[in-house]
């Protein structure tokens, strides 16, 4: 993918998806038996890795690891920019499920200690924090991404609310990213939760947060 000028409108398009954002992926998009099998294998596997923390077991119930990483369509080898990564679980999850061919930096508008201690405990050498605004996120030395995460605001807030709820409107997202040139290619449930009204923080949130599912392709 061929890089654009760093711009707030990039910016935008940069943070402008929830689970998942996949470039210039080839191939069809029905994935046969087999391969699906694969993929399944893999993400159980990444799951059940010894570095991640008894704390991160406890979210996987409201996290849904395995759907998620299984929509994203995660592949090693891949190049993934995890966007308000808090305190690392998706981070780490993206960076097991990578391998070591692959990389993960997992931006922060400020340095994270649960981060740091969790990379500490167990490092990582393709899991790399960045210190950005969230305006501009994609860091510098990066030459293209193959997948952009990100949560889910209330509908009708602006791109501002990232600062302060790490969320995203999904209306946002339909709008923006196909002005980049990209498709809309699937949307998953499986971490939707009617009873959050995503006016609060999704960090240190009381119940699951509501989050939308899209992926998008560049044809």
């Amino acid at each position: 993918m061929t890089r654009h000028p760093r711009n707030p409108a990039r910016a935008i398009l940069a943070v402008a998806v929830t689970v998942g954002l996949v470039f210039a992926l080839g191939g069809c998009s029905t994935t046969p038996i087999e391969i699906s099998r694969t993929a399944a294998e893999r993400s159980q596997g990444v799951i059940e890795s010894s570095i991640r923390t008894d704390q991160d077991r406890r979210m996987d119930a409201q996290r849904h690891p395995a759907e998620f990483l299984q929509f994203a369509q995660l592949r090693p080898g891949m190049q993934v920019l995890d966007v308000s990564a808090g305190a690392g679980y998706t981070s780490q999850l993206l960076a097991l499920a990578a391998g070591p061919t692959g990389k993960v930096w997992a931006q922060r508008a400020q340095p994270g200690a649960a981060l740091a201690k969790r990379l500490v405990d167990h490092p990582q050498a393709n899991l790399v924090p960045v210190t950005a605004a969230v305006e501009d996120p994609v860091p510098a030395e990066v030459p293209k991404l193959d997948l952009i995460t990100l949560v889910s605001a209330r509908a009708g807030a602006d791109i501002t609310v990232g600062k302060t709820l790490h969320r995203i409107d999904e209306a946002v997202v339909l709008a923006e990213v196909p002005k980049a040139g990209f498709v809309l290619e699937a949307e998953g449930g499986f971490l939707r939760n009617a009873a959050d009204t995503r006016e609060q923080s999704s960090l240190g949130a009381k119940i699951p947060t509501d989050k939308f599912a899209l992926r998008f392709v560049k044809p």
